[in-house]
C-alpha cells in the first residue's frame, strides 16, 4: 500500500496529549532534500530522536499509517514523504516529527516535515 502524503496547514500547535508520543528527529542536511537516500542513514538517526511536547504551527507534508511501526518502516515512510516533497518541488526542513497516538481503531503514527517555503 502506497503512503498517502498530504499538505497540512497547521494553524495551531499540536500538543502532546496523555498517552501520545511526539518525537523530533533531525535529518542529516546532506540527505534532507536529496532523492538519493540511504535507508540505514535514516534508521540510525531514529536513535537520536528527542521527545517534544508540541509540533509548531506551519505548513507540513503529512502522512498517517496504522500502528506504531518499527524503525525500518518509519524510515521507509520518511523517505517516501521526502520524495513526495521533491516531486512537488518543495524544500523541506530537516526536522522530522513522529507522532504516535491512540484512536478508537488502535495506534496510528503520523510523520510531518515542515515546508520551508511556506513556513
Amino acid at each position: 500500500m502506497a503512503l498517502l502524503v498530504r499538505k497540512l496547514d497547521l494553524r495551531a500547535p499540536i500538543r502532546r496529549e496523555i498517552g501520545d508520543r511526539i518525537t523530533a528527529f533531525d535529518v542529516n542536511e546532506k540527505i534532507a532534500n536529496s532523492p538519493e537516500v540511504d535507508l540505514d542513514t535514516y534508521t540510525q538517526s531514529f536513535s537520536l530522536g528527542v521527545p517534544v511536547d508540541e509540533i509548531p504551527t506551519g505548513h507540513y507534508l503529512f502522512a498517517q499509517s496504522p500502528g506504531e511501526g518499527d524503525d525500518r518502516t518509519i524510515a521507509e515512510e520518511a523517505v517516501e514523504l521526502q520524495k513526495e516533497g521533491l516531486w512537488k518541488t518543495l524544500s523541506l526542513d530537516t526536522r522530522l516529527y513522529l507522532r504516535v497516538l491512540s484512536e478508537e481503531s488502535g495506534s496510528v503514527r503520523q510523520l510531518m516535515r515542515r515546508i520551508k517555503d511556506e513556513a
